[in-house]
């Protein structure tokens, strides 16, 4: 069962009205964050100003927690669609035309699998090991350009689920 965390920016950095919020895996595997920052909105699957997301890449550890304040899932889910209300019409259009895109390139590696850029406001997600098996190990990396058919629209996330194809 994961377990869901918010971190106010004040306490250990000296930032005023900012506070992330994060679903951990029962491994410590940080899934999901989402970050307030005077009122500005970022969510780790929506494309960010400087492109760059922004998942914890360590587990999260014992000693970590003293710094967090675990919180329930609504309130993550609460901080998720207010992350989202800004770009909810896009979204809407997106999906319109979703299921004709078909090329994309590898953007970052997620714990849930590998991202790829869309050339469009949101990403696609696609499974690691499938996505291996289609692309040479030498160029499992950001920028690779790939082909893939769109096997689900994921609205809790606002991320296509792809299945990468030759």
């Amino acid at each position: 069962m994961n377990r869901y965390y918010s971190y106010d920016h004040l306490d250990l950095e000296g930032r005023e009205d900012c506070k992330s919020y994060y679903e951990v895996s029962e491994e410590g595997v940080y899934l999901r964050s989402i970050t307030c920052n005077k009122g500005i909105w970022t969510n780790s699957y929506i494309q960010l100003e400087d492109n760059e997301f922004f998942l914890p890449e360590a587990i999260l550890e014992q000693e970590d927690k003293e710094f967090l304040t675990e919180i329930s899932r609504v309130e993550f889910t609460n901080a998720l669609q207010l992350s989202q209300a800004s770009f909810k019409t896009e979204w809407i259009e997106f999906k319109s035309r979703a299921m004709s895109l078909c090329e994309g390139e590898i953007s970052c590696f997620y714990p849930q699998g590998v991202v790829i850029k869309l050339n469009e406001l949101f990403y696609g997600l696609a499974d690691y090991d499938q996505c291996a098996k289609v692309v040479p190990s030498e160029q499992m990396y950001p920028g690779t350009p790939v082909h893939f058919i769109v096997d689900s629209i994921d609205e809790e996330n606002y991320i296509l689920h792809l299945t990468i194809r030759v």
